[in-house]
């Protein structure tokens, strides 16, 4: 395309970089928006200049397209994951095969010795995304659905079994046992890897983290047993009608089949209430091991969109 470019993104396309992204998802009736400092911490912008992950595609001068690498380090592979959008006014037009050509470069650069795969995640309302990581040999691996409850006034209280209670997670007394109940939980997920403490801190330094939005069931033994990460939209009065997120549920193999799973999400549903959301959503492995779709559905959820990951070989 005549006067386009690519670059890496830089601190000084932040606010450009935010309309462009809540614009795209406004189109794509993503349900969720960004703000600048959410975004700077996303990429690294905080305290440098530059990404040498993100990138921006532009048009003489415009920002119309953005594109990012994240790396997910597994016991004998790596993922790297792509996410990012074009302008509305300027898709088929050629940018997104631009970044994503520019992206698999960055990749290589970053795939050392181990075997790497390179991931993206296509909506089905977004034919185009499919099409795209069909061209560039990217074979569908796995199937996801968002969900969502549009009422929250008759959520039920959630009901624990004897010898089990609810509470909001203590950051440094819990981290340790935090992080062994979250990696053990969720080790037979697919494309998930152990979470490392410095991990767990980034997310507690993300703007709008409250220790109160990570509830956890505990014995009273102090041992957890299960896990609810809530997530609110940052800068709610410019998120009018946008859902609350249950980000993480989980629950370590030992309390399975106990009702845990059903219990933190009605405490999840009961949260985001209390802090004014008026619906909430989640994310679900279509083909999730313990059919968790199921439980959400019995709770009031509902399929609204479905995605699939889309995958190739790092060469």
């Amino acid at each position: 395309m005549p006067g386009l470019s690519l670059r890496a993104c830089r601190s000084q396309d932040l606010p450009a970089l935010v309309a462009l992204l809540n614009a795209a998802g406004r189109v794509n009736d993503a349900g969720w928006h960004t703000t600048l400092p959410c975004l700077a911490r996303e990429l690294g912008l905080l305290a440098r200049p530059s990404s040498a992950d993100a990138f921006v595609a532009d048009v003489d001068g415009q920002l119309v397209g953005h594109a990012r690498l994240s790396v997910r380090y597994h016991a004998d592979h790596d993922r790297l994951y792509v996410a990012g959008a074009v302008h509305p006014a300027w898709r088929r037009q050629g940018v997104g095969m631009a970044l994503m050509r520019r992206v698999e470069e960055r990749a290589r650069e970053l795939r050392g010795e181990r075997s790497a795969f390179l991931q993206m995640r296509a909506r089905e309302e977004m034919p185009g995304t499919a099409e795209l990581a069909q061209v560039l040999g990217m074979q569908p691996v796995r199937h996801y659905l968002w969900m969502e409850r549009s009422g929250l006034r008759d959520v039920p209280e959630a009901s624990l079994p004897p010898g089990l209670r609810l509470r909001g997670l203590q950051p440094g007394q819990d981290d340790a046992a935090f992080l062994t109940a979250y990696n053990e939980a969720f080790a037979d997920h697919w494309g998930t890897a152990p979470r490392s403490l410095a991990q767990e801190h980034e997310r507690r330094a993300a703007p709008g983290f409250r220790a109160e939005d990570t509830l956890l069931v505990e014995t009273t033994a102090g041992e957890i047993a299960g896990l609810c990460i809530l997530l609110f939209p940052p800068g709610r009065e410019a998120a009018a009608g946008t859902p609350g997120l249950i980000d993480d549920v989980a629950v370590r193999p030992a309390f399975r089949r106990q009702g845990l799973g059903r219990a933190l999400v009605l405490a999840g549903l009961l949260r985001l209430r209390e802090q004014g959301m008026g619906s909430a959503g989640l994310v679900v492995d279509a083909d999730n091991p313990n059919q968790a779709h199921r439980l959400y559905e019995a709770l009031g959820f509902r399929v609204v969109s479905r995605s699939t990951t889309y995958q190739k070989t790092v060469a």
